[in-house]
């Protein structure tokens, strides 16, 4: 019979005998980095008191805008790849003279990655800048010279008519025949989105660096009372009444300098076009390109049908209300690279998750 210390040693020689078990594999720093999960930190109040309606209404302001970053927040609880960052923005544009509040919820996520040469021990360093943002504006919208990020483009504020040119509200080209290996967009919309007028819009490849690398892809939500744009639509008559005015006032503010032959010129074609177009000065104008200017009106057919134009705009005032700090519209817009797993990540979220119902819910409140 073997004693208790003969057993000790052959059970720890049967112990030692085995093979070392390897320790579990370090995961590399992009699977971290891809993986890694950032959550949600609240960034510093922007825009200062903004309109004067605003800056009045603060107070009520804020907690519908915590109500909205809520709603965010539910759709995407815990970001992976990137960290989410909101903000709260009090000075937006006005789009009544001061008496209708404007505000915004902003959030960008910033993704993380292994920049070696930043850091060379090769651990995950957040991105210092993103392409990746969404905003949700109150009575407001997104306006601005790109054709890539937004439907709108501002044309002009003379007399109040603040115009603008708006695009078809699908252009995605993708994926491309010349290119194989770029990424395809999924261009679906769900139903929550598509109870709303809403536009997408694909960003243009890079040809200096012959990458879609840093390509975005803009999704825009308009969500209204009565589901139509918050613009309402200009008529070929009208559009060619205030290219009249404007030539007619250049004309007058220069003619003293000279050379007005060739705006004199455009000026005469004017009365040509309510001619050639009288069976449709009624109708909608659309014109040919993004941007408009007088001289257009020189050449033979300056408009154009639905389908192939960008319509021509004005801000609607058909939103109206007794208090002024509540949503009469909301905006959502946001931008993202197909391009980064974890800005798809995002895009699907807001497209999937968020509750566009509740949000225009808020119109009623």
């Amino acid at each position: 019979m073997r004693d208790a210390a003969s057993s000790v040693v052959l059970v720890l020689s049967a112990f030692l005998s085995l093979d070392p078990v390897p320790a579990a594999a370090q995961a590399s720093c992009e699977d971290q980095s891809a993986n890694k999960r950032g959550g949600w930190v609240q960034g510093t109040d922007a825009g200062g008191a903004g309109s004067p309606a605003t800056a009045r209404n603060k107070a009520r302001i804020t907690p519908i805008l915590d109500e909205i970053a809520a709603l965010v927040k539910a759709a995407y609880p815990d970001p992976v790849g990137s960290q989410g960052k909101i903000y709260r923005n009090y000075g937006l544009e006005s789009f009544a003279g001061g008496n209708v509040a404007t505000y915004e919820m902003t959030a960008n996520f910033k993704g993380y990655g292994c920049d070696k040469r930043k850091n060379p021990a090769g651990d995950v360093t957040m991105h210092t800048e993103t392409a990746t943002w969404l905003y949700i504006q109150v009575n407001s919208f997104w306006t601005g010279n790109s054709k890539i990020e937004y439907p709108q483009h501002f044309l002009s504020s003379d007399g109040e008519q603040n115009l603008y040119t708006v695009q078809p509200a699908r252009v995605l080209r993708t994926p491309s025949p010349s290119d194989p290996g770029r990424r395809a967009i999924d261009a679906t919309v769900p139903a929550s989105i598509a109870a709303f007028p809403n536009f997408i819009h694909e960003g243009q490849y890079d040809s200096s660096e012959r990458s879609y690398r840093n390509r975005e892809v803009a999704q825009v939500v308009f969500i209204t009372p009565d589901g139509k744009p918050p613009y309402d639509p200009v008529t070929i008559g009208e559009f060619l009444d205030i290219n009249e005015a404007r030539l007619k006032a250049f004309i007058r503010a220069n003619e003293q300098y000279g050379g007005m032959e060739g705006y004199q010129q455009l000026l005469t074609r004017i009365p040509a076009f309510r001619q050639q177009y009288a069976a449709r000065l009624g109708e909608t104008a659309y014109i040919r390109g993004f941007t408009w200017s007088e001289s257009q009106l020189g050449e033979t057919q300056p408009f154009t049908t639905g389908e192939q134009g960008y319509m021509i705009a004005r801000r609607s005032n058909r939103f109206t209300g007794t208090d002024p700090y509540r949503p009469r519209f909301i905006t959502v817009f946001w931008r993202w690279q197909p391009e980064y797993p974890y800005s798809v990540r995002v895009h699907e979220a807001i497209r999937d998750k968020l509750d566009f119902a509740k949000l225009a819910a808020l119109l009623t409140k």
